[in-house]
């Protein structure tokens, strides 16, 4: 029996890897003919019981499993098939709690800042290695490659490299398909009752977006020809991470970022179909979701994205669902990082991820997410349309705000979402154009008779994390020059507190506002933009000031001077006239801005 331990290091940490026994992964030579190449996999005997169960075309890459009843061993057959001139190598498939992940030959080390080019190049040439890119957004970074895979392990080898101590972290250049965070659910309707629950026309009022503000919806494609997307100069260039070229066009059962695109800025006021909140800002397509992906091609998103003008990254995937421990990668952590510090010439790219809808705590070992519990995204988290919870939502203390999405009930994750639950009213959104999305489903179009361009089944905190991207487009609309961590901070502090009478120790609000389920709360267009009006020209001084203050109940007062405030953390509040004042303690009244209170000096 092998007892072998598989691991590699995240975060200091060892994760666990359980091997495939079943299961293995052939990557082909360009050169191989599909004829020649059939014939040495099916072979003359029981591996003809062998059966292909995902071709990864992108990266020439198939996975076989071995059928139970086969005569001869998984290993027999890799020691043949390694002997061909057809094959370039073979990978080991392993679990990383419930989600599969391919090793291949490649790994990704980030050396320490004091290691030296000439001791780099002298364990790569020990270790026979060889250089395949650096990554030149993350300092002494590099994708290597181990020369002969056949031969030696690409997981010893990344944990060789950690356990030198000379680099920060080490590890594989995974090949997986991370799940979309999607919920479907079926029940008709036509409206699309989010936008006005976040107070979203008057908040156009004040703003429907610009075109400077840029929205990236990374995901498994844009439906580039759609007529909601149609509007001069709506979409700027993006990129096919999956094919490797300049077209972002979903594949074939691709419609999810589609979706996800039309809840932030679908086209408004065009006589046609949906908007999306942000409608007269421009969308970017960043095809990342499908077979091949990888570590590296995840931070070649965020790199992209920050380095072609985005201003917004709306990141609708994660994890699998259920899937154990989901650590983010060194790498893309670092890619992250250089969005967050260097897009928007320096202010910032503001990274948003959907939560997940696991109902599972998104930092707890068990159930790490690493991608949404990361400290430089927003983590959005979904509540329905009776301002509750959705069940399936994730939660945690790294839960920035919620949004609006459907109500489905908890359910094992799976790719294209959960059994319906017709108790609450899902998305309306974009499709694909025509038949080739969500639209019709099984049962008929929906709603019924109506166009196949726009489905009302979309959900989960993959519509939710789209939408307060789109609330952040908003906000930059207004006020461009703001960091990302501005922000952040405005669409947390503008936030709605819902649910606020719920008692259960997880989900409850803290002292300090922030509840692990909803964080600050529920997004408020109305509050965010004029928050960020207020951000342009507020000053930067706490004022104390003299309000002529007028009782309208209680101990609710109402002034009709504006107040002017500046929280704890020396951030702009907002400013408003006609605010509401609470009684406070120690010579300070309560402003109220929206559903925040911030403390203000009066004289009297």
């Amino acid at each position: 029996m092998n007892t072998q331990t598989y691991y590699y290091s995240a975060d200091g940490l060892p994760i666990i890897l359980e091997p495939a026994t079943d299961t293995l992964a052939i990557v082909y030579k360009d050169t191989a003919p599909a004829k020649d190449l059939e014939k040495l996999i099916r072979g003359d005997d029981q591996l003809a019981k062998l059966i292909t169960s995902r071709e990864l075309t992108e990266r020439n890459l198939v996975l076989y499993k071995r059928s139970p009843t086969a005569r001869t061993s998984l290993d027999a057959f890799v020691s043949r098939i390694q002997q061909s001139d057809l094959i370039a190598y073979t990978c080991p498939l392993y679990f990383r709690g419930q989600t599969p992940v391919i090793v291949s030959d490649e790994f990704i080390v980030a050396f320490k800042p004091e290691v030296q080019a000439t001791a780099i190049a002298i364990m790569n040439a020990e270790s026979n290695v060889e250089i395949v890119q650096e990554v030149d957004f993350a300092p002494s970074t590099f994708l290597l490659r181990v020369m002969t895979p056949n031969q030696q392990s690409t997981l010893t080898t990344a944990n060789r490299y950690f356990e030198s101590g000379q680099v920060e972290y080490a590890e594989p250049n995974f090949i997986y398909v991370p799940a979309p965070k999607f919920v479907t659910n079926d029940p008709l309707f036509g409206n699309q009752w989010h936008l006005p629950r976040i107070q979203t026309e008057p908040a156009w009022d004040i703003t429907r977006g610009v075109p400077d503000v840029v929205i990236a919806v990374v995901d498994d494609g844009l439906d580039l020809d759609h007529e909601d997307f149609a509007s001069p100069g709506k979409i700027v260039p993006g990129i096919d991470l999956v094919g490797g070229d300049a077209n972002p066009r979903p594949g074939l059962g691709d419609a999810h970022g589609t979706a996800a695109a039309g809840v932030a800025t679908a086209d408004g006021n065009n006589g046609i179909g949906v908007s999306g909140l942000a409608p007269r800002c421009r969308l970017m397509g960043i095809r990342l979701l499908g077979t091949g992906m990888s570590n590296l091609t995840e931070s070649q998103a965020f790199r992209f994205a920050s380095d072609n003008g985005a201003s917004i990254i709306s990141n609708s995937w994660g994890p699998t669902d259920g899937g154990g421990p989901g650590p983010l990668p060194g790498i893309v952590r670092a890619a992250i990082d250089y969005a967050a510090n260097n897009g928007r010439g320096g202010l910032g790219c503001v990274i948003l991820f959907a939560a997940g809808n696991g109902n599972e705590h998104i930092s707890a070992p068990a159930t790490l997410d690493g991608y949404a519990s990361y400290h430089r995204v927003i983590a959005v988290a979904a509540v329905n349309d009776q301002n509750v919870r959705s069940g399936y939502s994730d939660f945690g203390p790294e839960v920035n705000i919620c949004a609006p999405s459907d109500g489905t009930s908890a359910q094992p994750a799976i790719w294209r979402g959960f059994p319906p639950d017709s108790s609450t009213l899902a998305i309306f959104t974009t499709d694909r154009m025509g038949a080739a999305g969500y639209n019709p489903p099984s049962s008929g179009t929906d709603p019924a008779g109506a166009a196949l361009n726009y489905t009302g089944t979309f959900g989960g905190t993959s519509s939710a994390c789209p939408l307060a991207a789109g609330l952040a487009a908003l906000v930059l609309s207004i006020a461009p020059d703001l960091t990302e961590q501005q922000v952040r901070y405005i669409l947390e502090a503008t936030a709605d507190k819902v649910d606020e009478a719920n008692a259960d120790p997880v989900g409850r609000y803290q002292a300090s506002g922030h509840s692990q389920w909803y964080g600050y709360g529920r997004v408020n267009a109305l509050n965010a933009v004029r928050g960020a009006r207020s951000s342009v020209s507020d000053s930067d001084e706490i004022q104390s000031i003299t309000v002529t203050l007028r009782r309208i109940g209680g101990d609710r007062f109402v002034s009709d001077k504006v107040i002017q405030a500046i929280d704890a953390r020396q951030r702009r509040a907002g400013t408003a006239a006609q605010d509401f004042i609470r009684g406070g303690s120690d010579g300070f009244l309560r402003a109220e801005f929206g559903s925040r209170f911030d403390e203000i000096e009066v004289d009297s």
